[in-house]
């Protein structure tokens, strides 16, 4: 079957899986999660969908093969949101599989479509257990048994020590986690730049240096070895972008922790978000629908509905509604 789309992210994971030129790895992964033995790498139809990351999924792979339709996400932090984001994501998925079929979603016969199956790959620092169901009707603000609706998440740790089996069964994704640890530990072997006390432009020098050591350690132990031979140059360039966008933010709040600044600030702001998430769901739970409308962008009004459902530090004789 052909690909619906030619051209892949800027991201390893998905120039090593997603990409017409490796089907073999995603036919290889395939079998791996599902324990099954297909050997057609042609049977594959790819139908990863660009630009996804309105929908936070940046390191996605999607395919369809015997009636199947799998997302495979690589990341380094798990995300209680994942069923909502694949949910989001399939939707898209069946819209553009209907479409280029040409189906009647209107008609009166019923549709056939792939089974889904949403699995997330983690590769982070934090330790997680090898496997983690996560539940879209953990979000809902009303649990109802009744209707039975349900969309789900499998989160898979793939570090070292974890999934044994899984990556036996899969060697790339074995090697791409092994790759993926070489490659931090050599970033991390570089101080800070500040104790450094380089310009960025000799600092991005020290990390592509020790990035293309890392690749250099993995060509010779035989890790990725083709691929990375082939494509050393992207790689660094690639896998140094990802590892900015992951590391930004952990070094901007380490350091600000540091200095003592901003500590109170962030922690300020996620309680108060957390308030306004708490008091828009007793808005809705007691049907202020114009309430709600109008909370959202009086600010003033906002505080006063705090005040009266007494959420946080506003105190008021309501609080017992809660």
């Amino acid at each position: 079957m052909s690909t619906l789309n030619n051209q892949f992210k800027d991201k390893v994971f998905c120039r090593l899986f997603g990409s017409a030129e490796y089907k073999e790895n995603l036919l290889s992964l395939f079998n791996a999660l599902n324990d099954t033995d297909y050997d057609n790498p042609d049977d594959l139809m790819i139908n990863t969908i660009e630009d996804a990351i309105f929908m936070g999924i940046k390191n996605d792979v999607s395919c369809i093969l015997d009636s199947y339709m799998e997302l495979f996400e690589e990341q380094s932090t798990v995300n209680p949101n994942a069923p909502i984001r694949g949910l989001i994501y399939f939707g898209k998925l069946y819209e553009n599989y209907i479409d280029i079929l040409n189906m009647n979603r209107y008609g009166t016969r019923l549709l056939k479509l792939p089974t889904p199956r949403y699995f997330v790959l983690y590769l982070g620092t934090t330790e997680r257990p090898d496997k983690e169901i996560m539940r879209l009707s953990d979000a809902f603000i009303h649990k109802d048994e009744r209707t039975g609706y349900e969309w789900i998440a499998t989160v898979l740790n793939i570090n070292t020590g974890h999934n044994k089996k899984l990556l036996e069964a899969c060697r790339v994704l074995n090697e791409y986690s092994l790759f993926v640890d070489c490659a931090r530990k050599h970033l991390r072997s570089i101080p800070k730049q500040r104790d450094l006390q380089c310009d960025d432009l000799k600092y991005r020098e020290l990390r592509k240096q020790a990035m293309i050591e890392a690749v250099d350690e993995c060509i010779g132990k035989g890790i990725l070895r083709d691929f990375l031979i082939k494509n050393k140059a992207e790689v660094v360039s690639m896998y140094l972008t990802e590892w900015n966008e992951e590391a930004a933010r952990e070094v901007w709040r380490q350091e600000s922790f540091e200095d003592g600044k901003v500590e109170g600030k962030i922690e300020g702001k996620i309680e108060e978000r957390e308030e306004i998430n708490e008091l828009f769901q007793c808005l809705i739970r007691d049907n202020r629908m114009e309430d709600l409308k109008r909370a959202v962008k009086d600010k003033k009004f906002q505080d006063s509905l705090l005040t009266e459902y007494g959420i946080g530090t506003h105190d008021n004789s309501n609080k017992e509604r809660l």
